[in-house]
């Protein structure tokens, strides 16, 4: 998949957004809305790149865009924080499936949204051939939590995952550069409508997800605009920002005190992560695939 621009500074924004909630004590109110712009993006990226490939290639390859990392990053945080363990949170952070038990999440809180990814990303392997099904099976997942409560229907009917299927319906759509602002408008008032909003609710799927997903939409349209040179460095912190959104927990652990400097060692502690370790490993599975796909040499006879 071709990078785009504007999906990279819409990740930068999103990672950014959440740091600040988090070292800010709340108070930068918006923040978790990045999860929900997160969330939008990872559809549409998604339904870019699994045409193509078969279930185990597609799964393959999420599997190794995810686990590593995140585990060296729950290594560090676990090595830098006293933490009171339980099977349950063990089983959850080894596994990233949290239905061992009642709200059961891992140990590096902000990995709760990587659950919910790797659901995403299962039903999609589930039906690569078969697209159409991906609609059905989701919004049948939510429903189904709604009529039968339950720890394992709360996790696979999560609300959240409809904002997956607006990110898959946008790489969908054409792009209308008229329409998509009417979207934003219109997205964005219905945000500011519901706000403030209960981030644990399910109304955070209209408060949050609509919106995010009318600025997926915009952005997308009017991709030429982020060429210019002022998006460089967004563009840079938007490659790095799975690492900054994993890295940037243990760095609050630190307990700087100062918000500030603890915003800019979480950023920048992120991106060199992403250098060192994230983009190397991505690299070498690239490389692992182009090595399997390529031809075989042919000696020309003599």
């Amino acid at each position: 998949m071709q990078k785009l621009r504007s999906i990279q500074v819409l990740r930068a924004a999103a990672a950014i957004g959440v740091v600040l909630y988090h070292f800010t004590g709340g108070r930068f109110a918006i923040g978790p809305a990045g999860v929900d712009l997160f969330f939008v993006i990872s559809g549409f990226i998604m339904a870019k790149v699994s045409p193509g490939k078969t279930a185990g290639q597609f799964l393959a390859d999420r599997l190794w865009r995810i686990y590593p990392l995140y585990f060296l990053c729950l290594a560090a945080f676990v090595l830098l924080v006293f933490i009171d363990r339980n099977y349950c949170q063990d089983m959850a952070s080894l596994t990233l499936w949290p239905v061992w038990g009642r709200y059961c999440e891992s140990y590096l809180t902000p990995a709760w949204t990587l659950s919910l990814e790797l659901l995403f990303y299962a039903v999609v392997a589930a039906t690569i051939t078969r697209s159409a099904w991906l609609f059905t099976i989701l919004l049948s997942t939510v429903a189904i939590r709604a009529a039968y409560p339950t720890p394992l229907t709360e996790f696979i009917g999560h609300p959240m995952i409809l904002e997956f299927l607006m990110g898959f319906a946008i790489a969908r759509l054409p792009l209308h550069r008229r329409i998509s602002l009417l979207a934003l408008v219109v997205g964005l008032a219905l945000g500011a409508a519901l706000y403030p909003v209960d981030f644990y609710s399910g109304v955070r799927v209209l408060a949050c997800g609509i919106p995010a997903a009318a600025i997926v939409y915009a952005a997308l349209s009017y991709e030429d605009l982020f060429a210019r040179r002022i998006f460089a460095l967004p563009v840079l912190l938007g490659d790095a920002s799975y690492s900054i959104y994993l890295v940037h927990f243990s760095v609050l652990a630190l307990n700087f005190h100062s918000a500030f400097v603890g915003v800019y060692v979480a950023v920048f502690g992120g991106y060199f992560v992403y250098l060192a370790v994230e983009k190397p490993l991505l690299n070498w599975r690239r490389n692992r695939a182009a090595i399997r796909i390529a031809p075989p040499l042919v000696v020309p006879e003599t």
